[in-house]
């Protein structure tokens, strides 16, 4: 359901039922759960950080993909979890995809390799997220993103080189030196 000012803007009395259909599962599919990373539930933060992703194209593309594939693997595995709170299986999916992507870029793969090697870690998260949730399920500890964090040391672990390369390229910006500049480094 969409809340706040996107309810006001969007609302369902304005725009044509098929319309405000798509864009609902756009919201659900797409900004709910990266919005979820940081346990804000909002459409208007999950748009703020995909424009933010827009600045590398190939990290966005494997993000997308990430969401795809957790959507599928929550639909295959019949999960109930579409909140996008506290670490959905997109959520992890969605990191551990971009995560993937930001190391093999570098890497000099092709884009079939390059595109499976994401695919793999973020279905590898999305089913970890299954069973971590399932396991938590009688407690009050949420899944939060562990099972991005294990796949993303996995990849780290299992392709270091292709880490180094994708951290020395990286550009990182000046150092800062004084207290300010820390702080707008912060933001960058």
């Amino acid at each position: 359901m969409l809340k706040g000012p996107l309810r006001r803007l969007l609302a369902e009395r304005d725009l044509p039922a098929s319309l405000h259909r798509w864009i609902r599962l756009a919201s659900d599919l797409f900004l709910h759960p990266v919005a979820g990373i940081v346990f804000v539930r909002g459409a208007w933060l999950g748009a703020l950080m995909w424009v933010a992703m827009a600045a590398q194209p190939r990290l966005l593309l494997a993000g997308a993909t990430g969401i795809l594939v957790g959507e599928g693997v929550r639909r295959l595995t019949g999960n109930d979890d579409i909140t996008g709170q506290e670490g959905c299986l997109k959520a992890n999916a969605f990191l551990a995809a971009v995560a993937a992507g930001w190391m093999t870029g570098p890497a000099g793969l092709g884009l079939l390799a390059q595109t499976a090697l994401v695919a793999g870690a973020a279905a590898l998260a999305a089913v970890l997220a299954a069973a971590i949730r399932r396991a938590l399920q009688g407690t009050d500890l949420p899944p939060l993103v562990w099972a991005y964090c294990l796949v993303a040391a996995l990849y780290f672990l299992l392709f270091p080189h292709w880490t180094l390369q994708a951290n020395t390229t990286m550009h990182w910006g000046p150092v800062p030196a004084p207290a300010i500049d820390w702080a707008a480094a912060l933001l960058r």
